[in-house]
């Protein structure tokens, strides 16, 4: 029998009913009603809404729920310079006319999600829409929720793929084309428009991560987990959540790729291929000497992910054993979430007229790191206000980082932006994202204690040589030296890292380590004649270890104090997780050679530009750096972690 393209209101009813729907129920539903034909009576757009809320208002009754998906995306095109707003009572649905007539009905309340709302008409909202996190599909967010609940899922139109809780077993799964990514934007409450910050999960780039729950669907239906009944030319299923939802993760364990599109592909490499990332091997002798390695590393773009991060650190695990960690894009570590790739490719800004007055190719400007792609006119103020310079040195190409911020930006010298007289400028940014794995280098000296030292040092900032470069081959020497002499008292651990991210996310994977953590030492700035710096950067009470550091540094010479100037603890922004600074129970001291702190070149003078640069540095300072820093360390790890114990240390010189 051909299926009716009639179909009245008693049909609509029925085939609810007898799908499975009944009074009291709380159900998610989603809708396709072009698909059923034509509604007896119906003569509009608005009357048809009108006509399927009114039927499922009679068959759950006043104590049902409706629940609709009003998903609006608002934080995916928005950026800190122009941040979009999600209103929930006045930002449209953007998937469907179902959707954006029912938010906008009397009664119905919307969560707070400026990615994925939900709509709901009923005392179960409540409950499900208080209090929700900063997550669209994470712990506790409302998808989850629903999973605890008796709810049901009801498609009228669009037959069994249509699955409320996709994204989410996705997550719970932690599926290999999915990960997480913060967004940013403005979220209205009653009072104001507050600056947000959201987790949202996104797919990884190519045909096989596009979400796709037929086959799940269509084994749903053969397990009897949907029910349908008839109306007009197509069906209305209903089945319970959870049901459905257990399920599902019970499939994905033996199919993590069961909601995508596929076929299964090792989305790593994919990725990588995409982006096209290439780097040169680095062939050291065994003893590379530290010009030799800050020579070949200060010229490789070394951001936090890339290509030539993964280079580095293989060069420098062929001078000590270092044990290489990943940690996936997406992954959680403390308010961190790991970021990215980041691959810069190009930046122009054009005047009026076609005239190019900045350029990468003409070396007057270069994207801002973890810049955003752009392309689009601008006013001269607005450029201004997302253009980088190093005032003090006019020639030089400053080096700024926005990691954290969804945005665009440029970095130019100061003589370029004196360029820049026009009222509008063309500009052109050509960045890539990409899913990859974020390296953190280990080597671990194990002493009689398990007390520790953590030596910190950051291979991150593209080009320049002083500011970490130094620090990384101090920490090498310093480990030679360790490796080459009997076991501590102290365990020294030492880390290479990419950036604070790495931190974050070797401090989270080594969190039951922590307690016995006694101190970190971060070295830096280490290749310029100044005076050396201890900088109390992270202390919690009162602080043996950076006693024990400025006494020992001081017995060395002449050494200038500051406290909290460098902060290698920041916030990641994920709302979700425990802020670092407040899990880190150890303090964090800096060792650096740099102006005094009231110069208005501190820490030094090329610092974060182009001009940091291998012609720069100061070897004679740097060994005398490495001499220090291993008199130190040897000092530290054969005490008993007291300063009176270092009056009789076996390492003191």
């Amino acid at each position: 029998m051909a299926p009716r393209v009639h179909y009245s209101r008693q049909d609509a009813l029925d085939a609810l009913r007898n799908a499975g729907l009944s009074r009291g129920d709380t159900v998610f539903v989603t809708t396709g009603l072009g698909m059923l034909g034509i509604a007896e009576g119906v003569e509009s757009a608005e009357a048809l809404n009108r006509f399927f809320l009114e039927s499922l208002q009679e068959v759950l009754g006043d104590r049902g729920t409706i629940l609709v998906p009003t998903y609006s995306y608002t934080f995916g095109s928005s950026t800190l310079s122009d941040p979009a707003c999600f209103d929930p009572a006045t930002t449209p649905a953007a998937i469907g006319p179902f959707p954006e007539f029912f938010r906008q009905q009397p009664g119905v309340v919307r969560s707070c999600d400026p990615m994925v709302s939900v709509s709901g008409l009923g005392p179960a909202c409540a409950v499900l829409f208080h209090a929700l996190p900063p997550t669209s599909y994470g712990a506790d967010s409302l998808f989850a929720r629903l999973a605890q609940t008796d709810a049901k899922c009801c498609s009228i139109g669009l037959g069994p793929n249509w699955t409320p809780f996709i994204h989410h077993a996705d997550w719970l799964r932690q599926v290999p084309f999915r990960y997480d990514k913060l967004f940013y934007g403005l979220l209205t409450t009653a009072e104001a428009s507050v600056p947000t910050t959201w987790n949202y999960s996104v797919r990884t780039p190519g045909d096989a991560s596009w979400a796709n729950a037929h086959a799940l669907g269509r084994m749903a239906v053969d397990a009897a987990i949907w029910r349908h009944a008839p109306l007009g030319r197509a069906r209305v299923y209903v089945c319970g959540y959870r049901e459905y939802f257990e399920f599902a993760v019970r499939a994905m364990q033996e199919n993590p790729w069961l909601l995508a599109s596929g076929p299964p592909c090792d989305v790593l490499l994919e990725e990588r291929k995409r982006v096209g990332q290439a780097c040169q091997e680095i062939d050291w002798p065994a003893n590379a000497s530290p010009a030799e390695m800050v020579a070949s590393l200060a010229p490789l773009p070394r951001h936090p992910l890339s290509a030539a991060m993964r280079v580095a650190l293989r060069a420098l695990s062929s001078q000590i054993p270092l044990r290489i960690h990943d940690f996936p894009s997406g992954t959680h570590a403390f308010d961190w979430i790991i970021p990215e790739c980041w691959t810069p490719r190009s930046a122009t800004v054009t005047a009026p007229g076609g005239r190019v007055l900045l350029s990468t190719e003409l070396g007057n400007v270069q994207p801002s790191f973890h810049s955003m792609p752009f392309s689009g006119q601008v006013s001269r103020e607005r450029l201004l206000r997302n253009l980088h310079t190093a005032p003090a040195l006019p020639d030089a190409l400053p080096y700024r980082s926005i990691r954290g911020v969804r945005d665009w930006g440029l970095c130019c010298t100061e003589n370029a932006k004196s360029l820049l007289v026009e009222d509008s400028y063309q500009v052109a940014i050509d960045t890539a994202y990409s899913y990859d794995h974020l390296p953190v280098g280990e080597l671990t000296v194990t002493g009689s204690s398990s007390r520790t030292v953590l030596v910190c040092v950051f291979l991150e900032d593209a080009f320049q040589a002083n500011a970490h470069l130094s620090g990384v081959v101090a920490g090498i020497e310093l480990f030679r030296a360790l490796l080459s002499q009997p076991a501590p008292r102290l365990t020294v651990r030492l880390l290479i890292l990419p950036g604070p991210e790495g931190l974050a996310a070797w401090l989270a994977r080594h969190e039951a380590e922590m307690s016995q953590v006694w101190g970190a030492l971060v070295l830096c700035m280490l290749a310029r004649s100044h005076p050396f710096l201890l900088d109390q950067s992270h202390l919690v009470g009162e602080s043996d270890f950076a006693g024990c550091c400025h006494a020992l540094l001081q017995e060395q010479g002449a050494v200038h104090t500051t406290t909290g100037r460098f902060d290698w603890l920041p916030s990641g922004g994920n709302r979700q997780g425990v802020p670092l600074k407040t899990r880190c129970r150890f303090p964090v001291v800096t060792i650096a050679r740099t102006l005094p702190a009231t110069d208005p070149g501190f820490p030094f003078h090329e610092f974060a530009t182009d001009q940091d640069s291998v012609e720069r540095c100061d070897w004679a300072a740097l060994r005398d750096a490495c001499q220090r820093v291993e008199t130190l360390v040897m000092q530290l790890a054969h005490s008993s972690c007291s300063i009176r114990d270092l009056a009789t240390s076996p390492g003191k010189r």
